[in-house]
């Protein structure tokens, strides 16, 4: 595949990507390295973690089976991967200076696929991940010089209900208002987005849940009033 026009894309070009050590953001670095051999630095934000040198988490990275077939047949390849360390949730996304300065005057291309794809997860935990992240991405994207492509990965599951998902802008429609999670969606990133509408978002999003609970509820009292004295009633 070194010859396709992936591959001819990436040639050359520096890459900031979010969420490299989830299971998607994973793949999307091996599927570069293994793809696409003349593409520059590929810094990946990592969080600190306390006992574990960014090199450290690194190597344990590399040393999956995912990348097995880069580490034996293109192990020069795995140095491109730089990390650097920083939090989509702490203010300016927890880059130093030096770091924030690396990506904005070094990346062409911007991958955020750091995401919660809790269903459980508590709304205001949601939205600050999956909005307020990608908020502060957008705004840090806006800062470098030589962006050429932004990607925001929204979710891994989008539009289950169809066999075959194309490049196009699907609405939602009132059926997927219960859903919490992906209704942290539906607020489109504008450049007047601000943490008053982030707080609508969060009310809103909060009424939707209760109803689910409220609808749950009713069903659970059915179930107990009319249903378990039939059920007993049988079994005697």
């Amino acid at each position: 595949m070194d010859d396709s026009q992936v591959s001819q894309f990436y040639a050359g070009k520096n890459i900031f990507l979010t969420g490299g050590t989830g299971f998607l953001g994973k793949c999307i670095i091996e599927k570069i390295l293994r793809s696409c051999p003349d593409v520059g630095t590929i810094y990946m934000m990592c969080r600190a973690k306390r006992g574990k040198s960014p090199e450290e988490r690194m190597t344990d990275l590399f040393g999956q089976l995912l990348f097995d077939f880069v580490r034996t047949n293109h192990p020069e390849r795995l140095a491109k991967v730089v990390p650097v360390i920083g939090d989509v949730l702490d203010l300016k996304l927890g880059l130093s200076a030096e770091h924030e300065a690396l990506v904005t005057e070094n990346a062409n291309v911007i991958i955020h696929s750091a995401a919660t794809i809790r269903f459980d997860e508590h709304i205001k935990d949601a939205l600050r991940l999956n909005v307020g992240g990608t908020m502060k991405m957008v705004a840090l994207a806006r800062k470098t010089k030589n962006l050429i492509s932004f990607v925001h990965v929204s979710t891994a599951y989008a539009n289950c209900n169809l066999l075959n998902i194309e490049e196009v802008y699907y609405p939602m429609g009132k059926e997927y208002y219960p859903n919490y999670f992906k209704g942290t969606k539906q607020y489109i990133l504008k450049e007047d987005m601000s943490q008053s509408k982030l707080n609508e978002a969060i009310q809103n999003q909060a009424k939707y849940r209760n109803m689910t609970f409220v609808v749950l509820f009713i069903f659970m009292a059915f179930v107990g009033y009319f249903l378990y004295p039939a059920l007993l009633a049988l079994t005697n």
